[in-house]
């Protein structure tokens, strides 16, 4: 429903438009009087426990009703280091392993593929090697003033690579923990 986080995430959590959840701005705070997702599994006893790094969903915003635990992972130093997924990642299931015998709704929020785009050496290398990506990008590598947008596109796509993986990761690890199968994963 919108561009950017605060909002999208609003209408996420609660299921409605910004037009009634009213969080627009840098200033906009979740409202109290509206339910969330989290509330409403709280209420039917789920743990809720929220893993952010995302600075627009912190608790001052309204993001932390309803979640029994809400966890930030350097968000107010992600513009300059950002936490990685495999960092939050590795929290998570610390978490999973904890009490597997609670029903549990977890809300993981990463930022690997927002800037600064920090990928590992390794995966930027390959997507400097992959040919195809030039057919990818929208504008002529070649031209005047494309030199700094090509250097963030590749970095971008190789952080974007590099989450596919985290995020396979932590799928494999639900798998051998055996909670895979009765899971409910949406990736956003």
């Amino acid at each position: 429903p919108s561009s950017w986080t605060r909002t999208s995430v609003a209408s996420l959590l609660t299921g409605v438009l910004p037009g009634r959840h009213k969080v627009y701005d840098r200033l906009d705070v979740l409202s109290d009087g509206l339910p969330t997702l989290q509330s409403f599994l709280q209420n039917v006893g789920y743990y809720t426990t929220a893993w952010s790094s995302n600075p627009n969903i912190l608790p001052m915003w309204g993001f932390a009703r309803g979640f029994d635990e809400f966890v930030d992972i350097g968000s107010y130093a992600w513009a300059k280091n950002k936490a990685d997924s495999n960092e939050v990642f590795t929290l998570v299931e610390k978490a999973v392993l904890a009490d597997v015998a609670l029903p549990r709704m977890f809300y993981i929020h990463l930022m690997d593929a927002h800037a600064p785009y920090t990928p590992p050496a390794k995966l930027l290398a390959t997507v400097k090697a992959n040919a195809s990506l030039l057919e990818k990008f929208p504008v002529a590598v070649g031209q005047p003033d494309v030199a700094e947008v090509w250097f963030s596109y590749q970095r971008y796509v190789a952080e974007v690579s590099d989450l596919d993986e985290q995020i396979g990761a932590f799928l494999d690890f639900l798998k051998g923990a055996g909670l895979y199968d009765s899971s409910l994963i949406l990736v956003v």
